[in-house]
């Protein structure tokens, strides 16, 4: 790609999806609505009474058969044609007409009965989703203004990590219900010129003084309030990127969320329905009312919303460092924010705190390599799903029929049970001897061995199959994800959270940081978590350990070491099989980008036993999947939000998942 080249963004479908249902037309500066059908006519008609003082108006029909042979009109003289051969014409004719009638109707028969197209398989009223095409980088996040903070870096000449911490520090403020600098992330790197793949964890870790039975009993305390908190590590995981790789000054990461914070920006679609959801306990809390309140009503979609403290504070983290939060002056003010509100973190915590460069995992699928963070993180369970289903040979012919289709996703949800039952024994693998079983997940002779207990008549109980059912899985319900590639070919894929909606409910008064309730996604004997997912001992509280994530960034890399999809999602339990689903869609049912993230989805992580999926999901399937004694049950659209980049023919494919606000940007 050339790094001076004039952005050319060129559309690829006809489906109006940006915030003003208007596209940049290519190589024009000026903006279009996008027409229907009856637009395009009346413009036709409109040229072609412009044009009537031509002799001649030609009109090409794209798609229909010729209605002239060599430019001469077919003419005929009826009056030449004989009452014999007109009546041995039409008899002719009627004797072909009747043979068609009858085979259309048997063929009719036959495929309704055994091969209906599945035209609406899995795309919600037949829609096409709308990507948008740049020559040399693109930014996906999940709130549109964010995604243009990270490609305004790009423009001065930054590169793919400098995007990433701007747009981090941007989603923080924009949907700081999900993510912050009060959390942590996992960040996958990929630097083109070396060609190698780094993963930075930055997951947030237990203080010293946690013990693996301080919740027993306690479980509110685990989800809400001080004991949540676990030891944040977005801010050293950033700065940890920024040393190794960015080129741009940090406080000019930082300034536009600086600028956001004390101006005001607007509540979107996102926070707006987070703060509707928990607006008895913004209101009754003055920290967080003092910030999502005003005049003792919540805010709405479309209000200013003001975070002056937390202003405050990343002035001072541009100018003292990332560290500052860990060791200076922020340090202090965490510890009396946090403090007074029950938390047992101390400076100590703070101090001793380091985020951890990994080596990635990597498997082949078919003539591409996946990477994928390793524990606690779940790129081994997402890579097992992709050694269990690439046995199949999965086409766009599996899911061309409602019954093909119906075979396809029973395969593909035994492979998520399948998954999950082995994400039970996973755990921080550094204070828990995992090496062989991710071996085994990472193994296509293990899939292999796994894929022949698939019955693809039925499903079975859980324990007919799985040995263990422990824990199946903790989520991350206020996550974001962010995807870039920049100019240069480097690419980042990178999910950040701080659990569920506004974490541990603690904004600092001092600091206006948003605090994390990570200390849920620990398990507890005998105790199921805050989403019922019942207690494994590979993931049980011990200081300093950090507790088993959903996050699965991934970078899929052609032969040619080219990113060719970078993507990764937010959203719970769903993150593993929702970025499962649209890689498949995308890498194997033929899928562009936009459709493949925007088709709808099914679910299963083995506890509770149900196959879940979204309201637009094909019911047929849905209704095979239960013949083949699936459980299934409904769950929500807005859950699970997806954000990817494609690199095809040296073009820039961008797609914000429609599920949430976002709108990706690039040039």
């Amino acid at each position: 790609m050339d790094s001076k080249a004039v952005c050319e963004q060129e559309t690829q479908t006809t489906d109006a999806r940006d915030q003003n249902g208007k596209k940049a037309a290519t190589g024009k500066t000026e903006e279009i609505e996008l027409m229907g059908i009856e637009n395009v006519a009346a413009e036709i008609t409109e040229e072609t009474e412009q044009n009537t003082d031509d002799k001649t108006v030609n009109v090409d029909i794209i798609g229909t058969d010729e209605l002239n042979i060599d430019g001469k009109r077919l003419e005929y003289d009826e009056d030449e044609i004989t009452k014999h051969e007109s009546w041995t014409y039409n008899k002719f004719w009627l004797i072909m007409f009747a043979i068609f009638c009858a085979s259309f109707v048997t063929a009719f028969v036959i495929g309704m009965v055994y091969g209906r197209r599945c035209d609406d398989c899995d795309e919600a009223k037949n829609e096409t989703f709308l990507h948008t095409i740049y020559d040399n980088a693109a930014v996906t996040s999940d709130a549109a203004l964010c995604s243009t903070v990270g490609k305004d870096m790009l423009l001065k000449d930054g590169n793919a990590v400098d995007a990433a911490i701007a747009t981090l520090f941007c989603t923080g403020l924009l949907n700081c219900h999900s993510m912050g600098i009060g959390g942590g992330h996992f960040m996958l790197i990929y630097n083109r010129r070396t060609e190698n793949v780094e993963v930075i964890d930055a997951r947030e870790e237990a203080p010293a003084a946690a013990t693996y039975d301080m919740f027993i009993n306690e479980s509110r305390s685990s989800f809400e309030g001080g004991l949540a908190i676990a030891v944040p590590g977005e801010l050293e995981g950033m700065w940890t990127a920024f040393q190794r790789y960015g080129s741009l000054k940090w406080a000019d990461l930082i300034q536009p969320s600086i600028d956001l914070a004390e101006n005001g920006f607007e509540v979107g679609e996102a926070l707006a329905r987070a703060i509707e959801r928990y607006e008895d306990t913004i209101l009754e809390d003055p920290d967080l009312s003092n910030v999502f309140a005003k005049d003792g009503e919540v805010l709405k979609e479309g209000d200013i919303c003001v975070m002056p403290e937390l202003g405050k504070t990343l002035r001072l983290i541009a100018e003292e460092g990332g560290l500052d939060f860990y060791t200076g002056k922020l340090a202090k003010e965490i510890i009396k924010d946090i403090e007074e509100k029950g938390s047992i973190i101390t400076l100590d915590d703070l101090k001793s705190y380091r985020s951890k460069r990994k080596q990635p995992l990597s498997v082949t699928v078919r003539n591409l390599t996946l990477y994928s963070p390793p524990p606690p993180a779940s790129g081994a369970v997402i890579s097992f799903i992709f050694n269990i289903l690439e046995g199949y040979n999965f086409t766009e012919d599996s899911i061309i029929t409602d019954q093909e289709s119906i075979l396809t996703y029973h395969r593909i949800v035994e492979s998520f049970k399948h998954a999950f039952a082995h994400r039970s024994e996973l755990g921080d693998e550094d204070y828990v001897d995992i090496s062989d079983l991710v071996a085994d997940m990472t193994s296509k002779e293990y899939a292999e061995s796994i894929r022949q207990l698939i019955n693809d008549s039925t499903t079975y109980d859980v324990y007919h199959y799985y040995d263990v059912v422990k824990d199946a899985g903790t989520g991350s319900g206020g996550t974001s994800h962010i995807s870039i590639l920049d100019q240069y070919g480097n690419a980042v894929s990178v999910t950040s959270t701080i659990n569920t909606y506004f974490g541990s409910k603690v904004l600092g008064r001092r600091t206006g940081i948003i605090f994390n309730n990570e200390m849920d996604d620990f398990s507890t004997p005998n105790q199921t978590n805050h989403y019922g997912v019942p207690p494994s001992e590979a993931n049980f509280i011990e200081p300093g350990k950090r507790p088993l994530s959903s996050m699965n960034p991934l970078i899929f890399l052609n032969h040619t070491k080219d990113a060719t999809l970078t993507i990764g999602r937010s959203g719970g339990t769903r993150i593993t099989t929702s970025t499962a689903l649209s890689a498949i869609n995308v890498l194997w049912f033929g899928d562009n980008l936009g459709d493949g993230i925007m088709r709808p989805r099914v679910h299963h992580q083995l506890v509770p036993d149900e196959a879940g999926h979204e309201p637009e999901f094909n019911e047929t399937i849905v209704e095979g999947l239960r013949q083949k004694n699936h459980v299934t049950s409904t769950y929500s659209r807005t859950s699970s939000v997806v954000q990817g980049i494609q690199l095809v023919e040296d073009k820039v494919h961008a797609y914000c998942d429609d599920r949430k606000d976002g709108i990706a940007d690039g040039y």
